[in-house]
């Protein structure tokens, strides 16, 4: 071999080194630089998600990033063209894609994913051979509600003024069927009055919203009660019966009855003061939490009765004495109470033992005191009313108009009884009213100038009846206040 001109003679193992290095920074590949032998492609190791594995979205919605993975060699480094398949393999649905090749990146995706319509679990995978699976879950939830139907407590029937016995129930549920949780419910009553508790609420996992409870209201008859949900509504029926035999039926004020005095209706054992012994009668039961000034009346045959119970006491605060004060001309039959705070029981009585059928009851509140019928008061109310010559024309111990005000006392209870207030010279009196028109006079006090207060303290003597008497000592008359509270 000839001499190279680079400072010397080469030999021919240098120059082969020297080749050898020179191809080592104009080639491609690393394998040729070596001896001359090429390596194989990098073989798929890894499957990893790079999409969420689990979230929620609704039922029938498209899930805009679906499934998508990256697959990697032994050394984490990307592979491309690796065949991936995507499947739906529960909760119905479907995949843009089912099919996708790795690209650069070594990363797939299955495109968007339309879940199915069945609230729950919707599930794909995706799968590379020789690799394990990755399972993608999306759990489908109702769509907006879209029907609001009645769930229990329908065409109910109970005694008026209770509760109904079936906790009236609504379900919710979306377009597709599915129950539809955490939707806000509003129940209101739409006639026959009564209450609610819990009227306000929201659907649970069921779907179904309750009411707390539904107690009827006072009228027989259909009554009704809606849920509503948004623009949606359902509508629960109930039927109000008044209770049969012997019970005590619930009465609200200002309501109108119309009622049935039964062969199996209580029987009378006698009250003071009025002939009921072995009369038919019902007991129509109301509380209240306030002074009330009411008209009762009773229509019906002639010689009814109706009396007024203090439940707590036992002591009746009214009376209608039946045979001399119900003629078949007074129809109704008007009485007046004042009534303190507490619970109260009517009991419309028959006109004999053997009487049945039809008669009503109704009542108004915040009427006045005048002397066209008789007046009935509890202890422990305060009143303010007026005496006018024009309207009452009852005759009172001085020749001029009165009004009266009847209540019962038990031996041993004291009473204070205050006129004060008036626009009139006054009198007050109280009497023993046992016996009617005829009975004696108890206290007696007249006042000698406008607006005097007059006071009587009293202690009762006997039980029953006692009567207040208010009147003008002149011809003038107007406004006044009456207390009757009782002491200890």
């Amino acid at each position: 071999m000839s001499n190279i001109a680079f400072g010397g003679p080469v030999s021919y193992p240098r120059f082969r080194t020297a080749l050898l290095t020179l191809c080592c920074f104009t080639t491609a590949t690393i394998a040729a630089c070596s001896s001359g032998e090429t390596t194989s492609p990098p073989k798929p190791a890894t499957l990893g998600a790079t999409s969420a594995t689990s979230a929620s979205a609704t039922v029938g919605s498209v899930v805009s990033s679906g499934p998508a993975v990256k697959v990697a060699d032994g050394q984490g480094n990307p592979v491309a063209g690796v065949t991936v398949q995507f499947a739906v393999t529960g909760g119905g649905g479907s995949l843009s894609r089912t099919t996708a090749s790795t690209d650069a990146t070594g990363a797939a995706s299955a495109g968007t994913w339309t879940l199915g319509t069945t609230a729950g679990a919707n599930t794909a995978t995706a799968t590379v051979a020789g690799l394990s699976p990755i399972t993608f879950t999306v759990t489908g939830t109702a769509a907006a509600i879209a029907s609001l139907t009645v769930n229990a407590g329908d065409a109910q029937s109970a005694a008026i003024g209770t509760a109904v016995s079936i906790v009236p129930a609504v379900i919710a549920k979306d377009q597709f069927g599915n129950l539809a949780p955490g939707v806000p419910v509003a129940f209101s009553i739409v006639s026959g009055g009564g209450a609610l508790t819990g009227a306000t609420t929201t659907t649970g996992t069921d779907g179904v919203a309750r009411v707390g409870s539904w107690t009827l209201g006072i009228g027989t008859g259909a009554q009704q009660l809606r849920a509503t949900a948004g623009t949606l509504t359902a509508t629960i029926n109930a039927t109000g019966t008044i209770p049969a035999g012997c019970t005590v039926t619930n009465y609200a004020l200002g309501a109108s009855l119309a009622l049935n005095w039964d062969a199996n209706d209580c029987t009378s054992a006698g009250v003071a003061g009025v002939n009921v012994t072995g009369r038919r009668y019902d007991r129509l039961q109301f509380t209240t939490t306030t002074q009330q000034q009411i008209d009762a009346a009773v229509t019906g045959p002639a010689g009814r009765a109706l009396l007024l119970r203090n439940v707590t006491t036992g002591l009746y605060v009214g009376l209608q004495p039946g045979f001399g004060f119900s003629p078949a001309s007074q129809n109704p039959m008007h009485l007046k109470y004042l009534l303190a705070p507490g619970t109260y029981a009517f009991e419309p009585y028959a006109p004999d033992a053997t009487t049945t059928g039809a008669y009503s009851l109704n009542t108004t509140t915040g009427t006045t005191v005048n002397c066209d019928y008789i007046v009935f008061a509890s202890t422990n109310i305060v009143v303010n009313d007026s005496i006018k010559n024009t309207t009452y024309n009852c005759t009172g111990p001085s020749g001029f108009v009165e009004q009266w005000y009847n209540f019962q006392l038990k031996t041993g209870t004291k009473v204070r009884i205050t006129l004060s207030n008036a626009e009139f010279v006054p009198i007050l009196v109280l009497r023993d009213d046992r016996q009617g028109p005829a009975s004696p006079t108890l206290v007696f006090k007249r006042g000698t100038t406008v607006g005097e207060t007059l006071v009587i303290d009293w202690t009762a003597t006997f039980d029953t009846w006692h009567e207040i008497i208010v009147a003008p000592n002149t011809a003038q008359v107007g406004k006044y206040t009456l207390k009757i509270e009782e002491l200890p």
